[in-house]
């Protein structure tokens, strides 16, 4: 069996492996991937594509799976706490040697919530008007297709607890922040190896505040040459790249025609927001 590399050789590995009955093969990928040229140019790709199952990710899936992993963690004295904890919300007081998350916590948002506020405490600051921490951290990780990826989520989260403990709460509200700031940064590295030429072009925005308008945007291309530099793969033209980076969810366009950037990218591209927290300098 000869494969061929890269996604074009996964999408043929799981044709090929349908002719063994004890075998099957499970790929996980982005919806982007799955729109792209390759997969277009892909021949039998529809047999592939008519068995792809989208999975979405809400909040409450999010917090269900941190909780997992912090119910299950290598630190058994923190791994029971926390389990102590959880169990305590969900009304049961048995702590199990080997422990799921309970279905109150799994269903039930205000339980989740109450949790995480055990956790991090209720507000990303002094008060309610800066964000509630249980909200703020997955509506900062959401790309502009209102989507948030599990890897982010966690990645932020582990971040924040890296910090110096100097208060009341295991995570602090500057913590999470700096967590959303380290997950947009290893995104934006995903985005340099996946998609060069998007990269690039988000790259020749550092600086620009969102959102702006469309004239902004092909102002700094041009400025920057960005279609002298042949990335491969790179759309032919402004209105072509900006429409792939709508459509991987990078940049997002507002009904008033202006382009906005999620923060799990503006952050680690280097773009400001008015109000917004400021990225690493």
């Amino acid at each position: 069996m000869k494969i061929r590399s890269g996604f074009s050789g996964l999408l043929q590995l799981v044709l090929e492996l349908r002719s063994f009955r004890a075998l099957r093969a499970k790929v996980f990928a982005r919806p982007d991937m799955m729109d792209g040229a390759i997969v277009k140019g892909f021949p039998d790709a529809s047999k592939v594509i008519a068995s792809a199952v989208k999975l979405e990710w809400r909040t409450i899936d999010l917090y269900g799976l941190l909780f997992q992993y912090l119910g299950n963690a290598d630190d058994a004295e923190a791994a029971h706490a926390f389990r102590r904890l959880a169990e305590k919300s969900s009304g049961n007081i048995n702590v199990p040697a080997s422990w799921d998350v309970p279905a109150q916590l799994r269903e039930d948002q205000t339980r989740q919530k109450q949790v995480f506020e055990a956790i991090a405490g209720p507000y990303m600051g002094t008060n309610a008007r800066r964000g509630m921490t249980y909200t703020w951290v997955p509506n900062h990780l959401a790309d502009g297709l209102d989507a948030v990826s599990p890897r982010s989520f966690l990645a932020a989260i582990g971040k924040a607890a890296q910090g110096p403990i100097e208060h009341s709460h295991a995570l602090h509200w500057s913590g999470l922040q700096e967590g959303v700031r380290h997950a947009s940064e290893t995104r934006v590295d995903e985005i340099q190896e996946d998609i060069p030429w998007a990269h690039e072009a988000m790259s020749l925005l550092e600086n620009q505040v969102v959102p702006c308008t469309r004239a902004q945007v092909f102002a700094a291309w041009r400025k920057g040459r960005l279609f002298d530099k042949q990335v491969k793969g790179i759309p032919q033209d402004q209105e072509g790249v900006l429409e792939e980076l709508r459509r991987t969810g990078i940049l997002k366009l507002l009904a008033d025609g202006r382009i906005n950037i999620p923060d799990v990218y503006r952050l680690g591209f280097g773009l400001r927001r008015k109000g917004g927290f400021a990225p690493r300098r």
